[in-house]
């Protein structure tokens, strides 16, 4: 059966043992259960001396900082924080001018990069397909096979020479 525990008052039988009197079950019942825990008096104590050292610290706080806020310094800490965001939105808006002209030069180096290694790139290119496609062909070839006959070996294409061609002088036939 599961608990609930509610608060309830606590029977002390000594300064650091407890007995919870009672808790309340999920279903409404009264069960007992026990543990162990300080006194109330104890608790009291405890709670008074937090207090206290609290409030030594807030009233340490409150006479320091009545001590360095005062007119004159109020007027400079306006003036300050002035400046401070005056500086601040200047400074955004050179950055902004910045990166404005920064992008402009890069774009104008990036043309002409691109200009200058296009050429380049589409070789490179041509190169791997040319390579890519001697390798498809070789291995085409492999697969086809031979299928004609081989000529004979003694067998000569008959190959004819051009003619020569008339002898010039200066530009003239003769």
């Amino acid at each position: 059966m599961a608990c609930c525990i509610v608060y309830r008052p606590v029977d002390f039988t000594s300064k650091n043992t407890a007995k919870f009197s009672q808790s309340e079950g999920v279903d409404g019942t009264q069960q007992e259960t026990s543990g162990t825990g300080a006194t109330n008096a104890d608790n009291d104590s405890n709670w008074d001396k937090v207090k206290q050292k609290w409030g030594d610290v807030l009233e340490e706080i409150m006479t320091d900082f009545a001590s360095v806020i005062t007119l004159p310094n109020a007027k400079r800490i306006v003036c300050f924080m002035a400046v401070l965001i005056v500086a601040c939105i200047t400074g955004i808006l050179h950055s902004i001018r910045f990166v404005g002209d920064y992008s402009l030069k890069l774009m104008r180096e990036m043309s002409v990069f691109i200009q200058a290694s296009t050429p380049l790139f589409i070789a490179v290119l041509e190169f791997f397909a040319k390579c890519v496609g001697g390798f498809y062909l070789l291995i085409a070839m492999m697969w086809r096979g031979s299928r004609d006959k081989p000529p004979p070996a003694d067998w000569q294409p008959y190959r004819r020479a051009l003619p020569m061609p008339p002898k010039m002088n200066n530009g003239y036939v003769r």
